[in-house]
């Protein structure tokens, strides 16, 4: 074989990996949501006293359901008059306020309406947790298209307007003062239901260091919670915690 075909060859083959390394980039980008934006529409759902977007993120409501739709085989009927009543029974407690089911109340608690929402960074976020025996002290790191922990601190202005300290999970002294400030952590999920295509691409973070070489041709998607579920912490780092 001529030294030109070889090189012809060569060519053709780096081209064939261009173009596929660009598709599955491009599949990529289109499929991979904003974890950083979906704690924050859970968060202000909760502020807001939004129901259907609290039921759309929280991975122990819409998400969760979903799963077990997926793996049924129920009709598109069946799954909507199922979907209709989950959230009708779980938004008669939750319009229950202050006498709802203890986590209910606490996010009512926290995240009161005049709360700011802004993330943060964080470097070295520790929160103590009780697992079932003794009480450790965990640290939280991501892994890319599956799990994220996002951080928050939520100021309130007045005391008047602070919930309790006692809201927290993880605080045992001073629980009836006041929370001034605390850092608060969201821990996004993907999705349990969704597809092993999409689930596969938003796992490879490492296409974000060769992403450059592509020109971008389609917008994420601008609703998170196809992808996304979420669960806002109660167990808080003490260190960022200021009460009046």
């Amino acid at each position: 074989m001529s030294w030109k075909k070889r090189l012809l060859m060569l060519g053709l083959a780096l081209i064939s990996i261009y173009l596929l390394v660009g598709a599955a980039i491009t599949l990529r980008r289109a499929y991979l949501a904003s974890s950083q934006d979906a704690a924050v529409n859970y968060l202000k759902a909760l502020r807001d006293r939004d129901a259907p977007g609290i039921y759309l993120y929280s991975d122990m409501l819409g998400p969760h359901l979903a799963d077990m739709m997926e793996k049924s085989d129920l009709t598109q009927e069946q799954r909507k008059n199922l979907w209709a009543k989950d959230f009708a029974r779980w938004k008669m407690e939750y319009d229950r306020g202050s006498e709802a089911k203890d986590a209910l109340r606490r996010e009512r608690e926290l995240m009161v309406p005049s709360v700011q929402i802004v993330p943060t960074e964080v470097a070295d976020y520790k929160a103590e947790e009780h697992d079932g025996v003794d009480i450790n002290l965990a640290t939280y790191h991501d892994i890319p298209g599956v799990v994220h922990h996002r951080y928050f601190p939520l100021i309130f202005n007045s005391a008047s307007q602070a919930p309790p300290v006692s809201v927290l999970g993880n605080v045992q002294t001073g629980r009836q003062r006041r929370i001034k400030s605390v850092v608060v952590r969201v821990e996004v999920r993907r999705r349990p239901d969704v597809g092993w295509l999409r689930s596969v691409l938003v796992e490879w973070d490492w296409m974000e260091k060769v992403g450059f070489l592509f020109p971008r041709v389609l917008s994420p998607p601008e609703d998170p919670s196809q992808l996304w579920m979420t669960n806002l912490s109660f167990n808080v780092d003490k260190l960022t915690l200021e009460t009046y």
